[in-house]
């Protein structure tokens, strides 16, 4: 069930990102979408997603975690979105490579090994759903789109 685990995994940044003056916000607590797949892979896919979101967002900022559903494909899609430095357009695809770390990334913080989003690529790839990025230069926002075709409300 989606929104207990990116709970847990959001409760794990939440005082990190607070020194930041970072706030962690699910969107919608209340729907119980599930999806197939290892609660504990899972959690680690949202525990990746939330420690890049706040190692790289902008101090007294916000991480949106929105679940949705899409009409026209019927997938659940969950967004994970906050404001920072982000990552040139030819970056996007590379992130989910083994070892990679955008530009950015490495000019902002130090720590970091470049597998975090490979990582949740192949827990994702394994039930058949996928991980994207997005960044809009125009209003500094990083999105990270989990798409899950197979789920349901339980």
């Amino acid at each position: 069930v989606i929104p207990q685990l990116v709970i847990e995994a959001a409760l794990f940044f939440q005082e990190s990102g607070l020194s930041e003056g970072i706030n962690i916000h699910l969107e919608d607590r209340e729907t119980q979408y599930a999806v197939r797949g290892s609660p504990d892979l899972l959690r680690q896919v949202f525990m990746n997603l939330l420690d890049n979101a706040v190692k790289y967002s902008d101090a007294d900022s916000t991480v949106t975690i929105r679940p949705w559903i899409q009409k026209s494909t019927n997938h659940f899609i969950l967004e994970v979105r906050n404001y920072g430095p982000g990552f040139r357009f030819d970056e996007a695809e590379l992130l989910f490579k083994v070892g990679y770390r955008s530009e950015q990334a490495i000019k902002r913080v130090a720590s970091g090994t470049g597998l975090g989003l490979f990582i949740c690529r192949r827990i994702l790839m394994e039930i058949d759903a996928s991980i994207e990025a997005e960044y809009s230069r125009q209003n500094r926002e990083v999105i990270m789109r989990l798409r899950f075709p197979n789920w349901e409300v339980m």
